[in-house]
């Protein structure tokens, strides 16, 4: 996303009701279907006054005919690892847990945590919990083993033990190299501690106080709900290509504690909105999240303790995450300082491109909102 906007807050444009900065954004997220690809797509967006735009465009289920809503459940995919950090912080928040605790020690306490599979592992006495939290542990991705193997039903345990068995890809704190696997060892960590299932902490912790009541954790038992995702399949007759449904393919615990998440674009506000804002945590934690962490080198890493920190040649800044795109459903979840705006989307399409295409809505309107104003 890093080449995605290219910002200019100097615009001068005659000044436009709020309903008509809202009709402007649903019009660049219709524009925007043919590139994600998608059938649907929803955006939700909270600009610095408070005031708040929900539209969504396309089809929610193409079999059906139904269209998008702004209540329309869709994956969000590695937006749901926020919701584990947030869980993990409010650990260390109350004590339960540092920062600076070694995997290594974790074992030692909770022998039951990792049935011993990390306790051996050649950084385990030198990967720290913020490494988890900041993608600078080593720990490799097990999606880059299992990428193309969705259909594999393996276990968070197992999923562990695996990448525990390859080396380390650097040392602690040398580079910043998203993995997937660091969210499966902090989703078993917050069960061993509370005592309770991970989908318990989400529901209890997060979602019901938010009330966040269309958003879920997914399970084996309860699988991915209503939810649909589409992959554009081409063909040589008009209209020259189909929407394949290819939401069903993967199997939630294998993503667990790090995609299994299904949510709208309404509950990610107030999930948004709670985060920043620090309605979960402590100031000085949730500023820990938004804070690039610090390599061994002295440089800035691409996350903080929880969200990507995203900075442009100009000087603009996007604190967020992505999701997808995974299996027809991709997500962006961002927000700027300079703008006071946040920006919600999902939409039932996935291709390499998407969060890129998604990412962009919004954000120029944004600039010119503001600059109405003042």
């Amino acid at each position: 996303m890093k080449t995605f906007l290219v910002l200019s807050l100097s615009l001068f444009f005659a000044p436009n009701s709020y309903a008509d900065v809202c009709t402007d954004i649903r019009q660049e997220l219709l524009s925007s279907l043919s590139q994600v690809p998608a059938p649907g797509a929803s955006i939700g967006a909270q600009f610095h006054d408070g005031k708040t735009c929900f539209e969504s465009v396309g089809i929610f289920d193409v079999a059906r005919g139904s269209f998008m809503e702004p209540l329309s459940q869709l994956k969000i995919w590695s937006i749901s690892k926020t919701f584990t950090h947030l869980l993990v912080l409010q650990l260390v928040d109350e004590g339960k847990l540092s920062l600076e605790t070694s995997l290594y020690e974790l074992e030692q306490k909770f022998p039951n945590l990792y049935q011993g599979q990390l306790v051996h592992y050649p950084s385990s006495k030198s990967i720290q919990i913020w490494h988890l939290l900041s993608h600078t542990s080593g720990i490799i991705d097990y999606m880059q083993v299992y990428f193309k193997n969705w259909q594999l039903n393996l276990k968070p345990g197992q999923l562990i033990k695996h990448m525990a068995s390859i080396q380390p890809q650097f040392a602690p704190g040398d580079k910043n190299l998203y993995s997937n696997t660091t969210m499966l060892i902090l989703a078993r960590l917050i069960e061993e501690i509370r005592q309770h299932s991970y989908e318990e902490e989400i529901q209890n912790r997060i979602l019901k106080p938010l009330g966040m009541n269309r958003s879920y954790v997914s399970t084996h038992a309860r699988g991915w709900g209503q939810v649909h995702g589409y992959t554009l399949v081409p063909t040589s007759t008009a209209p020259f290509y189909y929407y394949l449904d290819v939401t069903q393919k993967v199997y939630p615990a294998m993503v667990w504690g790090t995609g299994a998440i299904v949510s709208t674009t309404d509950d990610m506000m107030k999930w948004f909105t709670a985060l920043i804002n620090s309605k979960l945590l402590p100031q000085s934690l949730t500023k820990r999240m938004f804070t690039p962490a610090k390599l061994n080198n002295g440089k800035e890493a691409e996350f903080g303790l929880g969200v990507r920190i995203t900075k442009f040649s100009n000087g603009f800044v996007l604190l967020g995450h992505g999701g997808g795109p995974i299996e027809g459903n991709s997500a962006t979840m961002l927000y700027s300082p300079v703008l006071k705006t946040m920006i919600i989307t999902m939409a039932n399409g996935a291709s390499e491109n998407s969060n890129s295409v998604l990412g962009k809505i919004g954000w120029q309107r944004a600039a010119k909102y503001l600059s109405e104003r003042k």
